[in-house]
């Protein structure tokens, strides 16, 4: 029975090598496509939430700050979910984890629709929704991508995290639309609906957790069959990492850890500012809520270039570089921000910090992987997006307070100009050449 069972495991194995070999596609290529539109989903309903600040305000007589709060509690609870995502994907696969983490994020944010007051909708929203986003987010998609790729992991994560920017662009713009048609609550069914019926299906369908899962080696490396002599060249996926601990905890004695944790904390600080408030920001500027909306969404499209183009480089040409001018780049955008207030600016700083949005993802996840390996990846990533949703959580608040108290935007968008020229300077300083297994499986022997 067992010599049975092991002799039908070997032919699936075999039908799919051959089925590769027929089609040349590699299935890693269906996952990036799977993981773009679950990317998708997640981030433009997460995004939408900007949408909804005045118009819940208008219902319920809330200021600034009050309907910060769900938001702000959102992101700090998402990040601080994180590890623990990371750790279940490390046990379970990344699979089961994105799975019923779309299906509690369609239902909470269908859920939304009901809501009586504030109290509420931090519970929600805060709690439900936030923990939806971090099961169904970049943490598990960034560490199932970087199972099945090693040489072409920039280009992949790139790909997926355009994901973000096409979810930015489409449901930001069209949420406000229906918003504007009907009203906030039909809006919310909308999109949990969404959640539901494209979502999920493209999950349980096409999502595998590892290569190995399928007889398969990362980036399509040829896998042969049982009998016939193995590869010449051990991919490099198996070698391990220079700073690889056995145990997780171990990766936060060393600096790099700490390097990409304090980058990570600035670009959850300075981008949360821009997605929950900047169509509050834009319209107090006499800017329609269409256009502000738009805007916001040509955030998204110029992130796809962006998201694109840093994978390819840092695949090329190593990653902190990329990774410290991505935060110089989204510095310039904020001083544009506040120094010219012609209504193009706003469409300029769009496609500044466009670039820059979701692009710091790639080499930060790149970085991960080559210094401290794959084993402890969704723990560690967790750790790392934590600190991105700790600073965003501060951001989402402290924003929404400097607001009611000065009337203004100004003193938190003069925060994330200083962070983020200290961000660049804490990437650049990332020993990459002596850490990275990037550079070490290129070295001569």
């Amino acid at each position: 029975m067992e010599r049975g069972m092991h002799s039908l495991r070997a032919s699936r194995r075999i039908d799919k090598q051959v089925a590769q070999r027929r089609t040349g596609l590699y299935y890693g290529w269906l996952v990036v496509g799977a993981s773009f539109v679950i990317v998708l989903l997640n981030t433009g309903v997460q995004s939408s939430f900007g949408n909804f600040l005045k118009p819940m305000s208008a219902t319920f007589g809330w200021d600034r700050a009050t309907v910060s709060i769900p938001a702000a509690l959102a992101t700090l609870l998402s990040g601080l979910f994180q590890p623990f995502v990371g750790r279940l994907v490390d046990r379970v696969g990344a699979r089961r984890v994105i799975t019923g983490s779309l299906l509690l994020m369609a239902l909470s944010t269908a859920a939304l629709a009901a809501t009586p007051g504030i109290w509420y909708l931090t519970g929600v929203y805060g709690i439900l929704c936030a923990l939806g986003f971090s099961g169904a987010g970049t943490v598990p998609s960034t560490t199932l991508v970087a199972h099945w790729f090693v040489r072409q992991r920039g280009r992949a994560m790139g790909l997926v995290n355009a994901g973000g920017s096409v979810g930015q662009l489409l449901i930001i713009p069209a949420s406000m639309a229906l918003l504007l048609w009907t009203d906030w609550r039909t809006t919310y069914l909308f999109l949990g609906a969404l959640l539901l019926i494209v979502g999920v299906p493209i999950a349980l369908l096409l999502l595998r957790s590892r290569p190995q899962d399928m007889g398969l080696l990362p980036d399509g490396d040829t896998v042969l069959a049982e009998g016939e002599p193995g590869p010449t060249q051990q991919p490099r996926a198996s070698a391990q990492a220079p700073l690889e601990p056995v145990h997780w905890r171990g990766a936060l004695t060393s600096s790099p850890m700490w390097l990409l944790m304090s980058g990570f904390f600035v670009c959850g600080f300075t981008l949360a500012t821009i997605s929950t408030h900047f169509v509050a920001f834009a319209t107090d500027r006499g800017i329609t809520p269409a256009s502000a909306a738009t805007a916001l969404g040509l955030i998204g499209a110029f992130n796809i270039l962006g998201t694109l183009l840093v994978g390819t480089i840092s695949d090329r040409l190593g990653r902190k570089n990329p990774l410290a001018l991505i935060y110089l780049v989204r510095s310039v955008a904020f001083v544009v921000l506040l120094t010219v207030e012609a209504p193009w600016a706003l469409y300029l700083f769009a496609a500044l910090v466009g670039l820059a949005w979701f692009s710091t993802v790639p080499p930060t996840v790149s970085l991960t992987a080559e210094i401290y390996g794959v084993r402890h990846m969704g723990t560690l990533v967790g750790l790392i997006f934590a600190s991105h949703q700790v600073g965003g959580a501060l951001s989402i608040y402290f924003a929404g307070r400097l607001f009611d108290l000065s009337g203004s935007y100004t003193a938190i968008y003069l925060v994330d100009i200083a962070l983020l020229l200290a961000a660049g300077l804490v990437s650049y300083a990332i020993q990459e050449r002596r850490y990275s297994l990037k550079y070490m499986a290129s070295a001569p022997a």
